[in-house]
């Protein structure tokens, strides 16, 4: 995998963009500008300043106008702090951003990240993957509530709430994760589960 990096903006704007073999690099001060995007040329990895996401609301459309006319573009971004996790999926999200680095990466290391994304891989920090397993994780659950919300409403022989417990365990919710979401206890819940809530 070679082409070429464009290191955008930057605290430290002095040091020169880092490249693995083969690669060529170039250093953009400033977004360009609507009229520019056009011409510009293909760009195979663009590496933005966390700081470059912060700016005016035209930077951000210039960011997404730069997203729309080169799609095949990995975005990483440089991420001093990984802890700050919400900002930084708020880009992943926005920006459809691959990476996130530190601003200090070497040439090894950037390797090892672009062959990473090469192969379909995300480059993320693990407060990041954390935050975005537990989003995905209440989503299911969510969904999963809607489902026994609707099973509870159908005309079944057993009780609302022996529905909602099966649809969640169908869902792949251990009985624990179950006792919390519904805020019933554990006995009930594997009471419920047993068949023998209610009837004796």
């Amino acid at each position: 995998m070679e082409g070429l990096i464009v290191w955008l903006g930057g605290a430290d704007a002095q040091r020169a963009p880092v490249a693995p073999a083969g690669w060529r690099t170039e250093r953009w001060a400033r977004l360009p500008d609507s009229a520019e995007v056009a011409r510009l040329p293909k760009v195979d990895v663009l590496v933005v300043d966390e700081h470059g996401f912060d700016a005016g609301d035209g930077d951000a459309t210039r960011l997404l106008e730069l997203r729309l006319h080169q799609p095949q573009t990995c975005w990483i971004v440089t991420w001093r702090c990984p802890s700050t996790a919400p900002a930084l999926l708020e880009q992943l999200e926005r920006y459809r951003v691959q990476a996130a680095v530190s601003p200090d990466i070497d040439e090894l290391a950037l390797g090892r990240v672009l062959r990473a994304l090469d192969s379909g891989d995300l480059w993320l920090p693990r407060s990041v993957l954390q935050t975005l397993y537990l989003r995905a994780r209440q989503a299911h659950t969510q969904a999963l509530m809607a489902l026994a919300g609707r099973a509870r409403d159908s005309d079944e022989a057993q009780d609302a709430r022996e529905q909602q417990i099966r649809a969640l365990q169908r869902g792949g919710l251990s009985h624990k994760e179950i006792s919390r979401t519904l805020g019933m206890s554990l006995h009930v819940v594997r009471r419920h589960l047993s068949g023998t809530a209610g009837h004796g």
